[in-house]
């Protein structure tokens, strides 16, 4: 469950951070994950529970509105906030 948490975490900062050492991804990665270790974890929960509903329900639409829906909370946890999410 650790691992899922991590990969989470990493993935949609690997992909922001273009161009930056691996490295330094997985660090950024780590100390995002050790920052909210709770909210990561109730995270990984819901959408492991979202994506198991998706695939009992073996309906491609709504399967693919499951993944499309893990990936914009992840990335919403997972990078910074931008300028004007901040404003």
């Amino acid at each position: 469950l650790a691992f899922v948490a991590f990969q989470l975490v990493l993935w949609p900062l690997a992909v922001v951070e273009t161009g930056v050492p691996v490295r330094r991804v997985l660090g950024d990665a780590g100390r995002a994950l050790l920052r909210r270790p709770l909210q990561a974890l109730a995270l990984t929960l819901a959408l492991a529970v979202v994506n198991a509903v998706g695939l009992a329900a073996a309906v491609l639409p709504f399967l693919t509105l499951t993944i499309a829906y893990s990936a914009l909370a992840v990335a919403r946890f997972a990078l910074p906030p931008t300028l004007e999410a901040q404003d």
